[in-house]
């Protein structure tokens, strides 16, 4: 009943990508389930087997797990934006009325597709930080260390404590570019990769973006 892909960023652009078609059309959502520890079957021993939970079964918290916690920082104004040519990456934009952050996002239900993308963002807003969070092959990918710890059936707690040290969701600055009115993001992504990022700064022309 296991599969590699609840383990991994595929489960996470999964979530993303669910949540941002929905659109608040539904008053709740779950995602089964919280964790790999559940009654309904026999619990794997492995750390990494494939179960369907956010969290494994030590209590590291897998990409999907990092997804919602992005999604829960989401800012409440979602902005109409225009439709992108490339229908392999989406994106999506919201605003407290001074920041704004843009949520990108390339799922496909494809497992072994892993194509590359590089994104340009154009804002009408004057930046004066642009900051990101990443859910990718080198960012909050617990399964990736575990593989490097080379697959041990059981972690102890100095292994379980570093690989959340290595993984959790953290926000590092990323290069832009300012002109008089505009401000321009560059950056590449993979498929099912997952990123939000946060721009701080002062309105331009108007709550605009472009792909």
């Amino acid at each position: 009943f296991a599969s590699p892909v609840h383990d991994e960023k595929y489960s996470a652009a999964f979530v993303v990508k669910t949540c941002m078609d929905l659109q608040n059309k539904v008053k709740g959502y779950m995602f089964w389930c919280c964790s790999d520890v559940y009654e309904e079957q026999f619990m794997l021993g492995k750390p990494f087997h494939g179960g369907f939970g956010l969290v494994n079964n030590d209590g590291i918290p897998k990409p999907n797990f990092w997804a919602f916690k992005i999604l829960s920082q989401l800012y409440d104004r979602r902005l109409v934006t225009m439709d992108v040519e490339n229908k392999e990456v989406e994106y999506a934009v919201f605003t407290d009325g001074e920041n704004m952050q843009i949520l990108v996002w390339s799922q496909s239900g494809d497992y072994f597709k892993h194509d590359t993308y590089d994104i340009e963002i154009t804002l009408n807003v004057l930046a004066q930080s642009v900051v990101a969070q990443f859910i990718d092959d080198v960012h909050c990918n617990p399964k990736a260390e575990w593989i490097k710890l080379g697959k041990p059936d059981l972690l102890t707690r100095e292994q379980v404590a570093q690989i959340k040290e290595k993984t959790m969701l953290k926000t590092e600055a990323i290069p832009f570019d300012v002109t008089h009115s505009e401000t321009l993001i560059k950056m590449t992504i993979t498929t099912n990769d997952v990123v939000l990022i946060h721009v701080e700064g002062q309105k331009g022309k108007s709550d605009e973006i472009e792909e």
